[in-house]
């Protein structure tokens, strides 16, 4: 019981969504430092915003998700960062937006359940 409550369904998808999460806050971090010693143009900082939050859903799904329903735990790991990600952006005093909502999960569950597929084909 203990083994299935640890590797199980939910736990899986919380912890690759709060390794996506913080694998994001730190490429958010590496991205500030290097924007104060280079310059960035307006319209380039939303792209590589959208590219951080591909590459840490890939990674938090990559290293956490295993087993059988890998694609059931791709899809939530998606929309659990997806709702950490916004909650954290909206405690730093965001705007609501419901089309960039829509899009960041749309996105996140896409990548979640294509990195998930991914990865129990070579396991």
């Amino acid at each position: 019981m203990e083994k299935t409550i640890k590797n199980g369904l939910w736990s899986q998808s919380i912890k690759s969504a709060v390794v996506a999460l913080l694998t994001s806050v730190i490429a958010i971090l590496i991205l500030s430092v290097l924007a104060k010693y280079l310059t960035f143009g307006v319209d380039v900082i939303p792209i590589i915003n959208q590219i951080i939050k591909i590459v840490a859903v890939a990674v938090g799904v990559g290293f956490v998700v295993k087993g059988e329903k890998s694609l059931f735990k791709g899809i939530l790991a998606g929309v659990f960062y997806s709702t950490l990600s916004l909650a954290m952006y909206l405690a730093m005093g965001g705007q609501l937006d419901f089309r960039h909502i829509l899009l960041d999960l749309a996105q996140a569950v896409a990548v979640g359940s294509v990195v998930s597929i991914l990865v129990s084909k070579r396991r």
